[in-house]
């Protein structure tokens, strides 16, 4: 089954990627922050086609907190690529 669900990722991984490169260059804590997001929610998608457990409490906590949490953590990332991520490395010889 894993194989079957990487398959149906990897084109949703790609458009997504194609979408985005160019917004990256103009805002990486915006770029990622959209792609922290689109990350949670097919996240959410899997959880709610794969998980028996339909108490309310469950569903909103953890599945409605995925998106946040990953949106989140994407705008970290690119912040932390525009803060960090174009420093020149100490000794590379470039």
């Amino acid at each position: 089954m894993p194989p079957r669900r990487l398959l149906v990722a990897l084109p949703v991984a790609f458009l997504s990627w194609l979408l985005l490169r160019r917004g990256f260059a103009v805002d990486p804590v915006g770029a990622a922050l959209v792609g922290g997001t689109l990350a949670g929610v097919s996240g959410v998608t899997m959880l709610e086609l794969q998980c028996p457990n339909f108490q309310a409490l469950h569903v909103l906590v953890w599945h409605t907190a995925v998106v946040p949490v990953s949106a989140a953590a994407g705008a970290l990332v690119g912040w932390a690529f525009m803060r960090f991520g174009r420093r020149p490395i100490v000794g590379a010889g470039l």
